[in-house]
């Protein structure tokens, strides 16, 4: 039969176990395990990029002995403190940090800002004289080039009235300030 005591002094646990069988002998044998408190440590926050960008992480700890970053993807050293991150998709990145007594796992997010294709619509023909209103999409902030003819280049729906041929591009900055071009 088997009995099982536990004795808490702070943070040490003592674990008793004593064995006894049908003749009445008896064993025992203990254990004691300390809970060290928990090194000082600390990872970045979720970070937001433009496509292409590039994040920088950041862990640290106290008494740290080695980091190990995974999955690797878009990592340019997974086995250092601060590498930097430009995923292809977003990413959720876990640390490990290991120290003399224990090791730490944390996360941290690299989210890839998908912006809509910048739009400066369908291609128009219109007679002389005339003028024709043109219209772009996918951002909330807008530059037209080039600006000749244009009535007001910073906008989404600039009217134009030109006399001449001419192929009309947009650059759209999106809300996370990603860029985009579009013709």
């Amino acid at each position: 039969r088997r009995v099982l005591f536990r004795s808490v002094s702070q943070s040490r646990y003592t674990f008793t176990l004593i064995v006894g069988n049908q003749y009445g002998c008896t064993d025992q044998d203990q254990v004691t395990i300390t809970m060290l408190p928990a090194p000082a440590y600390s990872v970045g926050t979720d970070t937001l990029i433009c496509p292409g960008g590039t994040a920088q992480l950041f862990a640290t700890a106290v008494g740290a002995i080695s980091y190990v970053w995974n999955p690797i993807t878009g990592l340019s050293n997974p086995f250092i403190a601060n590498p930097t991150a430009t995923p292809p998709f977003t990413q959720f990145y876990t640390v490990s940090i290991t120290t003399s007594t224990c090791t730490i796992n944390d996360s941290v997010t690299v989210v890839v800002d998908q912006p809509d294709f910048a739009n400066a619509g369908s291609d128009t023909a219109y007679c002389f004289g005339q003028s024709v209103q043109l219209g772009a999409t996918g951002g909330v902030s807008y530059e037209w080039f080039p600006a000749t003819g244009l009535n007001n280049p910073n906008i989404q729906n600039p009217i134009t009235s030109i006399d001449t041929s001419i192929v009309y591009g947009v650059i759209t900055t999106t809300a996370n300030g990603c860029i985009v071009t579009g013709k």
